[in-house]
Formats: structure tokens, sequence, C-alpha cells
């Protein structure tokens, strides 16, 4: 609540040092807000509105995720579907977020991004309102591009997004709508493999 962010709040993400935060909130078209504080162990500070160049031009971003490497990751609603962006900051703001041309296609959304701490590791939903699939991608450094990516077998709901990857690697942490062994709606799973 000390954020002071309008409700629905739909995507969040931490930067890896703990000190700025980001949230997607609002009745769509969603803005992100970002908020900030001095250290890990101090509360945030109210929030504002991320002020990206796009914003102004009636172009709203969502899905907000801070990368291993610090570039921040974010779908964009156009039209029908949605549109995977980057954008890197300078240690202030964001630079205006460009287009992962690599991965968006046309008449399907790309949304939901989740880089690995290593900035090696790439997740995104792919889809659309009726079915969505998790899709992992790889590169050899944090310099490269990443590769086109494989399909992740999560057949339990036809609905799904990656949520967030843990430092190792090991665990993704997923959403999937009305899935065996939840609750009905949106609920959080966790999917592990080995090292």
């Amino acid at each position: 609540t000390e954020l002071d962010v309008p409700e629905p709040h739909w995507g969040v993400t931490l930067s890896p040092d703990g000190l700025v935060l980001l949230v997607s909130a609002g009745p769509r078209p969603r803005f992100i807000h970002r908020a900030v504080r001095a250290t890990p162990t101090e509360p945030f500070g109210p929030s504002e509105l991320q002020p990206f160049l796009e914003n102004a031009e009636g172009k709203q971003f969502d899905t907000p995720y801070i990368g291993g490497g610090g570039a921040l990751y974010v779908s964009r609603e156009s039209g029908p579907q949605f549109d995977l962006f980057f954008a890197f900051t300078d240690g202030g703001a964001y630079s205006p977020p460009k287009g992962l041309f690599a991965f968006n296609t046309s008449g399907t959304s790309e949304e939901w991004p989740v880089e690995s701490m290593d900035g090696k590791t790439f997740f995104f939903a792919s889809g659309g309102l009726a079915s969505s699939e998790i899709v992992e991608a790889h590169r050899a450094s944090a310099t490269e591009p990443y590769s086109a990516g494989k399909t992740l077998s999560f057949p339990q709901s036809a609905i799904k997004h990656p949520g967030w990857i843990s430092p190792d690697g090991c665990r993704l942490y997923l959403v999937m709508e009305n899935a065996p062994g939840g609750s009905g709606g949106a609920d959080v799973f966790v999917a592990t493999r080995g090292r």
C-alpha cells in the first residue's frame, strides 16, 4: 500500500540488487510504475510512472521483468496481440524500448518475459487468449543474440506463462490457468530440473 499503485496489480519485477521495483497496474491498457529504495532492508518510496517515450503516443507496456544483466524486458499491446520489447538503463531512467524481433511473430502474442540471472536463458509466453505456451531460448554469452528457442511441455493447462527463474536455473515458477492440483483460475506452480 505504501507504493500507492492503482489496482489491479499485474506484472511485478525486482532488480537483481533489490533496489528497484516495477509494477504494471491499473485497468487495461496498463502502465508501469517504478519504486526505489536506498538499501534492500529499507521500505520502498512512493511509486512514479515509468516515463517511456511511447506512453505519450498511447502505447502502453506491460509484464515488466528486469533481467540479470539489468536489461528491462516488457510486452506492449498492439491491437489484438502483445509483442516483446527491451530497454537499458545507465543507472537512471530506461531508454525507449526496442522490439525483440527475433521472437515477435505476426498474429501471435509474445509476453511475460523472464531472463536468468546470468543473462543466458530467456523465457516468454507465446500464443493468445485461448492458449499459450512457454518458450525457452539460450545464448552463449550475455552479449550475443538469443536462439529462436524451444517450447516447453506443460500439458496440464492450455494457458500458462513464466514468472521467475531461480538464480541456479533449476526452478521455473510459472502461472497456469485452471490446472489440476490448483484452486481454479490462475495458480502458481514450480517446475524443477537438475543442474
